[in-house]
């Protein structure tokens, strides 16, 4: 035979097509006597190919190459190309790699031209990169790259063979050029338009871009070609889902099942779509059917626990993800979802362990902005327990995390307030507020940042402005409680006590049961003077045990008993308060009201406890001092208002009692001097009932001379 013929031959021996119509011409060659060594070598090696003994065709392939070598370099190119071919079939290490790619070498060293050897060459150092391990110790990078440099140099020599830019395309999607790569897949497809890997790959690019509508009609193609393909049916499916086609992405996996009923990951991609469709059963149906075909298939585990996270079954959704993670240690997805629930259990929150889950979510993917979002929400959590400079630090490096998600995803809303809301928390008002307006310039409709933002300048004293936020809460649901609470009490402290009173009628509208409501809308009562609704109001705080009916309410409705003159309800309520505080304060008024009804004896005991708690305290000394002008204890009283002046100068009623004392122990002009201090204080600080009360006293000691 000629070398055309031979060559012929050879490419003829490696397509399968023509394996049986080659072998029985083989046959025949073979039995002529006259047949040259090259031949009867070509001959021979491809019948020990088709037999299965691989090493003994290379062998033989290897001698048809020193044979040609020299004499039939293009003969002697074509057999290294074949011993790289079964070498690449007869993979057994790394050892054979390089041998394959010596192979290569040799028949494009022979024949620079020869399309065929950069093609597999290409592909060889293509493969090497897909399944990466000890076979190669180049980098990703440079193995592509070189694949792509062999591919080119083949579509140079031959630019009408599909096949080349189908596998440079390939190429290129494992370098994630997804574009260039779909432009190699449109040659491909115009060279041969029954190229059916050339439209299976391009929808498969297509889909790594989101061009699912032209993905589908690809596989769709695909589909026309090999219409019993499962794996098409399987990724048709998915790209229809992708766009929300759930029903007839059904259909597809449906036929995919029914193609190859064997595939776990069809199965899992059936019952992740159909716990998308809420036909949750039958995605449990799919789920357990994948994992009896696959027991340690992570990817089923993971869809399962997704599914069970919807449903709110957070233990179990834990237990699938316990099993993805033990299956796929590195995968992020599966750490997060099992911290986010973790995180949603009702009891027994552990957020020392949710942390530890979303702090290897981030080791395992550190672009993973909600689970940043997710940890600083979980340390907020901490900062609300512990002490306040423990607060403190969790609540700093929550604001770390939400920092982090923003960085990496400036439109993430909720971290805007959630930061915010750590702010706030560190008193960082004013930087609260500016997270609060950031979140809110992008969802303005959001009524718990606007309640929260008004909370922040309620803080700063921005009254008005706060309210101007509890209107837009109210406005978004006008059955908001604590809007209208909080709307009340800033309007307290404006002075605007009977809009306060408004909003909190509402509040008891709305939650007649609301126990802190009733509080204060008794102080805004008691500010305007309307003592005896306040008393109405405290009285129902006391019995709802607002603040644990704590001595503070006792105090306030007592303070509110006396002011409308009922001294016996106000002296036990003060009773109360001084069971649970010892305030010299509470002491000095208890005693004031026994004064008013004539307690004498009883008021001094208090000013005597006054006194032992506050030994410095002038009006206590003043009282007393003027309790006992009224039992004519003068002498005594005299002693207790001049402590009192000693104390405080200033004290004009110290002046006026001890003037009484000193009236009793007829010590007139010591008395008229003291009431002539009272004048002179009162021209500094009016009291005009003191004034005119001390200007009867004159009168009387100057008409009794």
């Amino acid at each position: 035979m000629n070398t055309k013929t031979l060559i012929e031959l050879i490419e003829n021996l490696v397509d399968p097509e023509k394996s049986a119509e080659v072998s029985e011409t083989a046959r025949e060659r073979l039995q002529n006597a006259e047949l040259p060594l090259v031949d009867k070598a070509i001959l021979d090696a491809y019948l020990l190919q088709q037999d299965g003994k691989l090493a003994d065709a290379i062998e033989m392939w290897q001698a048809v190459a020193t044979i040609a070598a020299g004499s039939n370099n293009e003969l002697a190119a074509h057999a290294w190309l074949s011993v790289g071919c079964l070498l690449s079939e007869d993979d057994k290490g790394r050892d054979f790699v390089e041998k394959t790619f010596s192979a290569y070498d040799k028949a494009i060293e022979l024949k620079p031209d020869y399309a065929d050897a950069y093609y597999n060459r290409g592909n060889l150092k293509r493969a090497l990169e897909q399944r990466r391990s000890e076979y190669s110790n180049s980098s990703k990078a440079v193995q592509l790259e070189a694949a792509l440099a062999d591919y080119d140099e083949a579509i140079r020599l031959k630019p009408d063979k599909a096949v080349f830019y189908n596998d440079r395309g390939a190429t290129k999607s494992l370098q994630e050029q997804y574009e260039t790569a779909i432009s190699d897949y449109d040659e491909a497809i115009q060279l041969d338009p029954e190229n059916a890997d050339a439209y299976y790959n391009r929808g498969l690019a297509k889909s790594e871009l989101h061009q699912y509508e032209s993905a589908i009609a690809d596989y769709t193609e695909v589909i026309r070609l090999k219409p019993e393909d499962a794996l098409v049916y399987a990724l048709r499916g998915r790209a229809k889902m992708s766009l929300g086609q759930h029903e007839v992405s059904l259909t597809d996996f449906d036929e995919a099942i029914r193609l190859k009923p064997d595939n776990p990951e069809t199965y899992c991609a059936r019952g992740f779509l159909k716990g998308c469709l809420g036909q949750y059963d039958e995605a449990s149906d799919d789920f357990k059917q994948a994992l009896s075909l696959d027991p340690e298939f992570a990817e089923a585990f993971y869809n399962r626990g997704l599914m069970k996270v919807e449903l709110k079954q957070f233990k179990a959704a834990i237990n699938d993800f316990n099993k993805t993670i033990r299956l796929t240690s590195g995968f992020a997805p599966a750490y997060f979802y099992r911290g986010y629930a973790k995180f949603k259990l009702n009891t027994n929150i552990n957020y020392y362990d949710v942390i530890e889950d979303f702090d290897k979510t981030i080791r395992f993917n550190s672009d993973y902005a909600i689970a940043y979002f997710m940890r600083g929400d979980a340390k907020i959590q901490l900062g609300m327990q512990g002490s306040s400079k423990i607060r403190s630090s969790w609540y700093e490096a929550a604001i770390k995390d939400y920092d982090k998600c923003l960085n990496l995803n400036p439109g993430y809303v909720e971290a805007y307030f959630n930061r915010g809301y750590a702010k706030a928390k560190l008193e960082q008002y004013e930087d609260a507020i500016t997270d609060y307006d950031e979140g809110l310039q992008r969802n303005p409709d959001d009524a718990d940042a606007y309640f929260s933002r008004g909370k922040a300048k309620a803080k700063l004293e921005q009254y008005e402005d706060a309210i101007a936020d509890y209107n837009k809460v109210i406005e978004h649901n006008p059955s908001n409680v604590e809007a209208y609470l909080s709307r009340g009490e800033v309007k307290s402290k404006l002075g605007k006590y009977e809009d306060a009173i408004a909003d909190y009628n509402e509040v008891i509208e709305l939650n007649p049961d609301e126990a802190s409501v009733y509080f204060d809308r008794g102080l805004a009562k008691f500010k305007l003077e309307q003592f005896e609704d306040a008393i109405v109001d405290f009285d129902k705080a006391i019995d709802l045990n607002y603040l644990n009916s704590s001595h503070v309410l006792y105090l306030i409705r007592g303070e509110a008993k006396r002011r409308s003159g009922k001294y016996e309800l106000a002296i036990a309520d003060y009773d109360e308060v001084l069971q649970v505080k010892l305030d010299p304060l509470y002491y000095n008024t208890r005693g004031f009201m026994k004064i008013l009804l004539g307690q004498y004896e009883s008021a001094i005991a208090d000013y005597d406890e006054a006194i032992q708690l506050k030994p410095d305290y002038d009006l206590a000394y003043t009282n007393r001092g003027r309790a006992k002008n009224a039992l004519g204890q003068y002498e005594s009283a005299l002693v207790d208002c001049s402590e009192a002046i000693r104390l405080a100068p200033d004290n004009a009623f110290a002046h006026k009692y001890r003037g009484v004392a000193y009236t009793g122990l007829g010590l007139i002009q010591e008395a008229k001097a003291d009431y002539q201090t009272v004048l002179e204080l009162l021209e500094k600080v009016r009291n005009e009932g003191l004034k005119t009360e001390v200007e009867q006293l004159l009168q009387e000691l100057e008409n009794s001379e």
